[in-house]
């Protein structure tokens, strides 16, 4: 008989391999199983039912039959579809029952009841799987007395949820008095009508009277929400007594089964949670050790070094877990598009792997806050959370993975929350919801889930949509230096060919960034080019302790391409950074690389004395950003293949100068240094127009400077256009551009 009963089993034996014989989480193969499997096995509960009829009292041969169906019936309600002939439900029962006769048959078999209880704990309904915790209490108990690590250890980790689920009702502080009420009253409606409409909220102004909350109140009562979270919630962590409990048996089920993936996530998740990340750093070094491709070991290593400050250990011990990854596991976790709006991440999901790549880099590249300096790397930033949600949120019976759930999500784009919060919501069962509050974008995230589940949802996902499409991520927990914005200048010139030499200038405002500095240094001046799509074409870096004016020269061909600028000091807290497309190419009215045009305007320091340059950069001028103080400066630009007449040249210029974007001021300019023509100026209540004719030897390059003085202009922005009348060919052409006046240093 026991040869028969082992052939008979050979298809269920194999089906149990890949879960370590009735000890997985959850029955193995359900997802996966094939139909022509899922038959066969049907064929095995029927004849593990003749051969129960010879052996009724067999608990093993119990045990094998309620296995079989549970993962047939898993099968049928999340895999590949429908059995025929068969229902999940009935399947789950017959599961049930014979887990249950098992349980009698051997009350001390640590397997048994181990299977029952995670069959109970898969369950949707509260009373159900509540019967799972003494199961779980009597496996770890009888595992203790055998020399099954693996199932001492599963068990001590089963034990170990039952009390981390309870901590998780009491994690962080609740609502007291009347302003739950407030969170209660929003909850309920928020889960009935998520347009908002019929919801009612607490009126601090009026004691206890209910007003109606619309659409036009909501900023009110999101901004009460929190201020009652601040003032009117119990300090410091809930449910000291289960987190302790958990501890010890995670501790215990990783102590006798070292090499546990589970009970390791578990400890790793543990001390994740209250931010013991040295504790965490030396769990993970040590498992290493043993260990060395441990995927989540690495990546428990890079959340711990990185919250350590320790990016340079985060970044190589992210990099090993990645490498080490399953390419599933990998295309899971390591996804970019987890920070895109919902739309976008649809587009770049249609990608093929190479341009996705690209995309990728694109993006990275794009939300780094300072390419100069090794800190706040969003990147590392990102994959710390991941691993964070990852280990915090996955609950295994419940088919949820960490980094996919609601919380996660709001995690990984926006970071560990200012301040976190419970409520009991009444009306909604016996459901709680979770409140986080994001001070720095003035944000809230409401989550609903029953207790020791584990699982929470968004309450409203429509609004959470609505917040996710206009701020898909931010990276606030990381920024440890301000960033400031700085005025930039792309000036173009003829180059020769279909090319340009393009001068980029930049003014930090040197002063600021060296004053927050805790060592008096030189401010650094970082400068990058790069193509539309962010490939890099050239960097430079500029050291100088007081000029605050940055300019660079670069020979340029045809293509869009990208100027990105930065200014840094080490240990300065406060940074600049500036941005600027450059576009080479042929403009309609615009640039061109060959007749009559005009080169584009640059702002120079002053105006010097040289007057028969054959270029611009001949002239000897200090280029400067088109931010000037004081209003003194010099106008600097290149007219080409001008006509000519018994060879000379003649143009007229016209100069411009009005406030931008509407505003209203009283324009006041001069000019000064050796224009060698006379100069008519026409002003206006809110403009000034400066004229004047030269006529030169004529040349095909025919360089202008002049001096312009605005001192009395108010501060402000203000619009250049510069219009230029050849008079020999009756052409005409233009160039515009914005400066801003800014006042004079105090001496």
């Amino acid at each position: 008989m026991h040869r028969v009963r082992c052939g008979a089993l050979t298809t269920l034996l194999a089906l149990l391999a890949a879960a370590g014989a009735l000890r997985a989480q959850r029955p193995p193969g359900a997802d996966t199983m094939t139909a022509a499997a899922a038959a066969e096995s049907l064929a095995v509960i029927r004849r593990l039912d003749t051969l129960l009829k010879a052996t009724p009292n067999d608990a093993q041969l119990w045990l094998r039959r309620g296995v079989a169906a549970w993962s047939l019936s898993e099968r049928d309600q999340y895999g590949e579809g429908s059995i025929k002939g068969v229902d999940w439900t009935l399947l789950r029962r017959m599961a049930d029952t014979s887990l249950r006769i098992a349980v009698a048959l051997a009350p001390n078999d640590a397997g048994i009841a181990m299977t029952l209880g995670q069959l109970h704990k898969s369950s949707g309904m509260i009373f159900t799987r509540i019967q799972a915790y003494d199961l779980f209490e009597r496996a770890l108990a009888a595992a203790r007395l055998g020399n099954d690590p693996a199932m001492h250890s599963e068990a001590a980790v089963e034990v170990g949820r039952t009390y981390w689920l309870r901590y998780e009702i009491h994690a962080f502080p609740p609502y007291e008095s009347v302003f739950g009420m407030e969170a209660q009253a929003i909850a309920q409606n928020l889960m009935r009508d998520s347009a908002f409409n019929s919801a009612r909220a607490w009126d601090p102004d009026s004691g206890s009277r209910r007003v109606p909350y619309t659409r036009q109140t909501l900023r009110w009562a999101r901004d009460s929400i929190r201020h009652a979270i601040y003032t009117r919630t119990r300090g410091g962590f809930g449910g000291e007594a289960d987190y302790i409990r958990a501890e010890d048996h995670f501790r215990e089920a990783y102590r006798v089964a070292p090499t546990s993936l589970r009970a390791f996530r578990h400890l790793a998740m543990l001390y994740a949670e209250r931010e013991r990340w040295s504790e965490l750093r030396t769990l993970s070094r040590d498992r290493l050790r043993e260990e060395p491709r441990h995927t989540w070991a690495w990546m428990s290593l890079g959340l711990a070094s990185h919250r350590l400050g320790d990016d340079r250990v985060a970044v190589a011990a992210f990099d090993s877990a990645t490498m080490y990854m399953t390419a599933e596991e990998r295309g899971r976790l390591d996804r970019f598009e987890r920070l895109l709006r919902p739309a976008d991440s649809t587009r770049v999901v249609a990608l093929n792997d190479s341009a996705r790549a690209a995309a990728g880099n694109t993006f990275w590249l794009a939300v780094d806050p300072l390419w100069s300096r090794q800190e706040e790397q969003p990147r590392t930033e990102f994959l710390a959370r991941v691993a964070f949600a990852e280990l915090r949120w996955t609950v295994d019976e419940m088919r949820a993975r960490g980094a996919d759930t609601d919380r996660g999500d709001i995690y990984i784009r926006y970071g560990p929350p200012d301040i976190q919060t419970t409520s009991k919501a009444d009306g909604i069962g016996s459901d709680l919801v979770k409140i986080w509050v994001y001070d720095y974008a003035r944000l809230q995230f409401w989550f609903v889930g029953a207790p020791t589940f584990g699982t929470y949802r968004h309450i409203s996902p429509w609004a959470v949509a609505q917040v996710v499409d206009s701020m898909p991520a931010r990276w606030d927990n990381i920024a440890t230096v301000r960033i400031d914005s700085m005025p930039v200048g792309v000036t173009r010139f003829r180059g020769g060919g279909d090319t340009a030499e393009v001068v980029l200038t930049a003014r930090p405002d040197v002063e600021a960034i060296g004053r927050v500095a805790d060592v008096r240094t030189a401010v650094r001046s970082d400068a990058w080019l790069l193509r539309a799509n962010l490939e890099p074409v050239w960097h430079d870096s500029v050291l100088a302790a007081r000029s605050a004016h940055r300019s660079w020269r670069q020979r340029m061909g045809v293509g869009d391409y990208f100027f990105r600028t930065e200014a840094t000091a080490e240990t300065a807290r406060l940074a600049a950074r500036a941005f600027a497309p450059v576009r080479i190419r042929e403009e309609r009215d615009g640039f061109a690389f060959r007749g009559f045009g005009l080169s584009d305007l640059l702002f120079a320091e002053g105006p010097t004395t040289v007057t028969d340059a054959a270029r611009w950069d001949a002239l000897g001028v200090t280029p400067i950003a088109p931010q000037v103080a004081g209003g003194r400066f010099a106008l600097v630009w290149e007219a080409y293949d001008l006509g000519a007449r018994e060879g000379s040249a003649a143009y007229e210029v016209r100069i411009s100068i009005r406030p931008a974007e509407g505003r209203v001021a009283r324009v006041l300019a001069n000019t000064f240094g050796a224009l060698g023509a006379r100069v008519g100026i026409d002003r206006g209540s809110s403009r000034v127009d400066v004229r004047y004719t030269r006529r030169v030897a004529h040349r095909a390059t025919i360089v202008e400077q002049i001096g312009l003085n605005l001192s009395g202009t108010p501060p402000g922005t203000y619009e250049l256009t510069l219009e230029v009348l050849d008079q020999v060919t009756r052409q005409r052409t233009m160039r515009r551009a914005a400066f801003t006046i800014v006042a004079e240093p105090r001496r």
